[in-house]
């Protein structure tokens, strides 16, 4: 269930709506704040604009196989190895240029993809971190 306060035209109270839906990505065209509840306890509140910049889904490929042994960011969560030369991973904490530069100081020649995450995929990845938080 999402809560949405929108301020209707030609009033000076905002009102509250509540939509029932499944479908995030209608919901994410509506919204601008993001609340996640887990077991009645706030686990985040934040602007969707501030949560998108800095939630990430991240794609480092490199020209050779990378070592398992390879250390990866500690704000890297849901570690994928598709190919020994694909490393994904969702990075809570991407701010550029720093964050590219970083990898490329510890992954050189490489090619790094980064992407905004969805409302969707943030509530997976919330939800994940709630359920386990010491997860990575």
């Amino acid at each position: 269930m999402v809560v949405a306060l929108l301020e209707l035209p030609g009033t000076d109270r905002p009102a509250t709506v509540v939509i029932s839906t499944h479908d995030l990505d209608d919901v994410q065209r509506l919204i601008d704040h993001v609340v996640f509840l887990h077991e009645g306890k706030l686990v985040l509140s934040e602007s969707l604009d501030s949560l998108l910049q800095r939630h990430r889904s991240i794609e480092v490929t490199t020209e050779h196989p990378v070592s398992a042994e390879v250390p990866t960011p500690a704000t890297w969560h849901h570690i994928e190895r598709p190919t020994p030369r694909v490393l994904r991973a969702i990075d809570d904490q991407w701010t550029e240029p720093d964050s590219t530069n970083a990898l490329q100081t510890t992954y050189p020649h490489v090619t790094i993809e980064s992407r905004p995450l969805s409302l969707r995929e943030l509530y997976l990845h919330f939800a994940h971190l709630a359920k386990n938080p010491t997860a990575r």
